[in-house]
Order: C-alpha cells, then structure tokens, then sequence
C-alpha cells in the first residue's frame, strides 16, 4: 500500500493538528486511509498489466491481443473488486509482485546475469512476505525455459556459485525487515496471525474450490472458464508448455483447497487464484498470438459477455444481495442477474446458532445504567466497547457458550461498514480470535429504529484464553446509532443425534 498509506497518515495527522474538530483522527482506519487503499490498489493493478505487456512484447505478442486481455481480465475477473472496493486484501499486491518477477525471470532466462539473478531472488522474497503460499509460482519458471531456451541460463547458474550468497543474504535481509516491523509492533520477531488454523492435506476440496456455488473458481470467474478450454485444446503453444502448466494447476488447486477455510472468509469468489493471473494472461496470449482471427474473435466475443456478468455479481456482494461466504444453489440463482434493491439481504440466513443447542444456564447483562441513552459510531468515535471481563468469569471448559445481543440500531446510509465484534485474547501472546457480523445484515432500513439481535457462538473456551470484549465498530464516514443493549450469555450442550 505504500506509498499512499503513508502520504494518508500524514495529510491525515498534519489536518488534525491543524482543526481536530473538524477533522479524521490519524488512526489508521479513517476515511483518507481508506481512500488512500483504493488508490494504492487501482495503482498497483495497473502496474501489473504494465509489466505484463512488457513481458508480452518481448515475446513478440500483437498489441490487439495484449490490450484486449488487460481490458476482458480487469472487468472480467475479481481484480477489479480487489484493486478496488476490498484491496486491503494482499490479492491485488500479489498481482503485481508476480507480474514484475515473471518479466525479470524471463529477461534472466534471455540475458542471464547477476541483475536479474537478484532481483528474482528480491521478489521471491517479497513474495513470501506478501502470501507465503504465493511462491508456488516458480513452478512456472520452466515455462519460460521452454519458450527461450535453457543453455544459456543453465550455464550461468552452473558457474555462479558466488550468486546464491548474495541471492541468500538479500532475500534473509527482506524477510528480517519484516520481523523487525512486527518486533516493533508487538514485541515479538514472529507473528502467526492464523492461531488455531492451518492445512488439511489429507481431504482437500477441489471440487467446492473450482465449482461450488459458495465460491467455486469458475462459477465466479467464467472468464476463466474460456479461457482454460482455449489453452489446452488450441494447437497454437507446445505440448511441453501446456503440461507445466497443468502441473502448477493442480498443485495450486490442491494446496487452496488443502485450507481449512477453503471457501477464505467473507469475500467475492475465489480471492487466492487471482494472484496467479499474470502467468494465465501470459499463457492464452501465447495461444491467441498464432491463432488465426477468427478463432481470436470468437475467444473475444465469449469473454467480453462474461464481463457485464462480473460486474453485476460484483455490485450484488458489495450491495448485499450476495452473501459473502453462504451462497447456495438455490441462492445463486434466485438473485441471478438481480440489482433491485427488493433483492437485498434475501441471501442472508438468520443466525440459528442455537437451535441444536440444549441451554444449561445463562447470565443477562444491561450494558448501560441510562438504559435508554442513544449513542453513536462513527468517524473520529469508531469504537465502543459494549463488554468485557477475564474469559474465565464468562466461559466454561466443559460446556460451550453462545451469546445474543439484543439491542436497537439506526443506520444513516445502507452502505454502513459498522460491525460488531466478539474478541477473545489469548495469554501469553498477541493473537486473539476474533469474530465478527456486520450490523448492515440486521438492520435493513435508514433513519429507523430497528430492534435486532445479534448472535455469536463462540463454543469451548480454550485452555489459554485470558480476556473476552464485545465492541461495535465503525470505520467509516456515516453513522450508526444504537441503544438498549442487552448481552446474554448461554452455556449449553448439544442435543445428541436422535
């Protein structure tokens, strides 16, 4: 995001001091922050397709092909969600960091010298620190072998002993940067912010990752899906080309869909591939680039109707007619192509995270003496701590704990990003789990009071959970109103199968 988050925090912080009444408090997630993130993702997007039109003219690749797939990849796919309205994700940066480190990759295996040896390694590097899994992408490298040659750069890597030191020293001083940034931070060198998560490699879901109505690769991204058929089943690149890439495919497939959250949370499609683009926008340029027009005109006239489609879905998720991690069969399609706002929310389940559940006691609270006091969050006032107590006080070994929140909000705009919260820190450490649902799903009108109630299963307490708050929080310009609040906690059991 640099250097656009910097440029935010101090025109943000300089503004503060100057009028802190009038002003967005310099705290990272304010609106000029936001802002600047837009810009850094719509910047470093474009960057990317910049250097992947570098690299496909080095390869001799006709300009009516390059500017066609910049134009049916950045409207046809989720690049365009990511390097915009969510690219506070690493997605978009991702993009760029592979689309620059093929272009010197493939300049290497042209010219072969320590230059491009190290800023290879660089990337790679950065890479890591972007998205671990992410380096996956050497396995790409001997795509570029096959299509310029392997002597001369086999040779050189052969005699250049010397270079793997250098190579080993500046990629260990990028990586130690970043722990030293976390050292800063949170005292600590290493930071696993996944706590409790990891891979199941043993029962990976491929099938839901390419094809599944709740985030399936090509029922989101159809683009792909001509895209893939044009490459393996045209004549125009070789044999040897197509099988490495099918290799990376299916290592690729397997280790995203080895995740234990294989469907990534809350979010538009599936995120993860989408770093991977520059290598598939350079594999079907090679295709299209000696086929002959007809065939190219076809391929165009399929892709450009997947665009309007993109872009629909995209407005239905940031709107609220798609849920973003609950999609279905009958979901999919009951809203397919709808963007009145009579669609809106129609996806969205009602929290039923009780309903198996066999309730051995429960503790009500009223979070505020002045029952009937309206308070606010917004801009400058973002958070508001409605609760919190050490874990042990609240939380059970042996049963697990739901609560609900009830309580009365009011939205100034249906676009609000106003959230509540169920944190959990854990002791001895900087990790918390966190959860989190958006008011905006419960809360369905403007400038109305509206009762509703909020409902979060947090199951077991684990043995190293030391604190638990509850906070609403809202990181945007509008406001969010809310009133009467009240927590009850739930210790229950789970009805047995009958």
């Amino acid at each position: 995001m640099a250097p656009f988050f910097g440029i935010a925090h101090i025109y943000t912080s300089f503004k503060y001091w100057l009028a802190p009444e009038d002003s967005f408090f310099p705290s990272g997630y304010s609106f000029p922050y936001q802002l600047a993130i837009v810009f850094a993702g719509v910047f470093y997007l474009l960057l990317g397709f910049f250097y992947i039109k570098k690299t496909l003219l080095s390869l001799g690749v006709k300009k009516e092909i390059i500017f066609s797939l910049i134009v049916v990849f950045s409207l046809g796919s989720q690049l365009m969600g990511l390097s915009s309205y969510e690219s506070s994700f690493s997605h978009v940066y991702a993009f760029f960091t592979i689309s620059i480190l093929l272009y010197n990759w493939h300049l290497f295996t042209l010219t072969p010298n320590l230059k491009y040896f190290l800023v290879v390694g660089i990337l790679s590097s950065i890479l890591i620190i972007i998205r671990p899994t992410d380096i996956l992408i050497l396995l790409t490298f001997p795509i570029f072998w096959i299509i310029n040659g392997t002597k001369q750069s086999i040779v050189w890597l052969k005699k250049q002993r010397l270079a793997y030191i250098y190579l080993f020293l500046i990629g260990a001083f990028f990586i130690y940067f970043q722990t030293y940034f976390w050292k800063l931070q949170s005292g600590a060198y290493f930071v696993w912010s996944y706590s409790g998560e990891g891979f199941n490699f043993s029962n990976p879901e491929v099938w839901n990752v390419l094809f599944s109505y709740k985030k399936g690769l090509f029922v989101y991204t159809p683009l792909l899906i001509i895209v893939f058929i044009y490459i393996l089943f045209t004549s125009s690149i070789k044999t040897s080309i197509k099988a490495w890439a099918l290799i990376f495919f299916f290592i690729n497939t397997y280790l995203i869909s080895s995740w234990w959250c294989w469907w990534y949370g809350g979010s538009y499609g599936m995120r993860p591939w989408m770093d991977f683009m520059p290598i598939i926008i350079l594999l079907i340029a090679l295709s299209l680039n000696k086929t002959k027009f007809v065939l190219r005109a076809l391929f165009y006239t399929l892709s450009v109707l997947t665009i309007p489609l993109n872009i629909i879905q995209n407005y239905q998720y940031s709107s609220g007619i798609m849920h973003w991690d609950t999609m279905t069969h009958d979901k999919y399609w009951q809203i397919f192509l709808k963007t009145n706002k009579a669609f809106n929310f129609v996806t969205f389940d009602a929290a039923e995270a009780y309903k198996n559940h066999i309730v051995t006691d429960s503790l009500e609270i009223r979070v505020h003496e002045t029952f009937d006091s309206i308070y606010s969050v917004e801009k400058n006032n973002m958070f508001h701590t409605l609760y919190e107590a050490p874990s042990n006080t609240i939380f059970s070994d042996s049963v697990g704990t739901y609560i609900k929140i009830s309580f009365e909000g009011k939205l100034e705009f249906m676009r609000a990003s106003a959230v509540l919260t169920a944190n959990k820190n854990l002791e001895n450490s900087n990790d918390v789990k966190q959860e989190s649902q958006r008011v905006i799903s419960y809360i369905r009108e403007t400038e109305e009071w509206i009762s509703s109630e909020i409902i979060f299963d947090l199951g077991k307490k684990s043995k190293n959970e030391a604190e638990f708050s509850l906070f609403f929080y809202n990181n945007q310009r509008n406001f969010f109103w809310f009133k009467n609040v009240k927590i009850t906690f739930y210790n229950y059991l789970i009805k047995p199968n009958e």
